[in-house]
């Protein structure tokens, strides 16, 4: 019942956005991946909106729905690059950018920001200050080193077209075991 009164919700409230020039800017439509049913879902949890999303807790997410932790990541950095970039998404997703993890790397040197203003048509200044603001965003980091370890991705896998990976993605370098394991007999 209560996944009944959810969906209806969310029709009327497409309905009566069609015609407004209110229409929320940042809906989760724009999340690539995202279905009525997912929506839904997720509303269940206040989550209605890309700003709600981008903040999300992520373990309170997987805890609370049905969905994965590759696409709850997924999902989380698209709205998090999706909040600074708002319609600019489009033309960024025309050059292979899609969430926060694309953004930093496939900026990171200045003269790699340049590029993408000039494919995008997006103000350089403008993607110099999401760079930054996705550089700052301790969230983006703890949601990509988990990532990183529940693929299974090595380095080479995600590295930038320069074979570098931004300083904030960069590797902390591993910690010695103190213990071996032992030979079993």
């Amino acid at each position: 019942p209560e996944q009944v009164l959810n969906y209806i919700r969310e029709r009327v409230r497409a309905l009566m956005q069609k015609g407004s020039n209110s229409a929320d800017e940042l809906a989760l439509d724009q999340i690539e991946g995202m279905n009525l049913f997912h929506k839904t879902r997720l509303s269940e949890v206040s989550i209605d909106n890309a700003q709600n999303l981008a903040e999300a807790n992520f373990f309170e997410l997987l805890l609370k729905t049905p969905f994965n932790s590759t696409q709850l990541i997924d999902w989380i950095v698209q709205a998090k690059l999706f909040v600074y970039v708002k319609s600019e998404i489009v033309q960024l997703r025309k050059v292979g950018i899609c969430n926060g993890f694309d953004m930093l790397l496939s900026c990171n040197t200045p003269a790699q920001i340049e590029k993408i203003a000039e494919k995008t048509n997006i103000n350089r200044l403008m993607l110099e200050n999401v760079v930054n603001r996705l550089k700052d965003d301790s969230g983006l980091l703890r949601l990509y080193e988990f990532h990183k370890r529940i693929a299974g991705m090595s380095r080479e896998a995600m590295q930038s077209p320069d074979n570098d990976l931004p300083i904030l993605l960069k590797p902390k370098p591993e910690i010695p075991r103190r213990f071996e394991p032992r030979a079993v007999d």
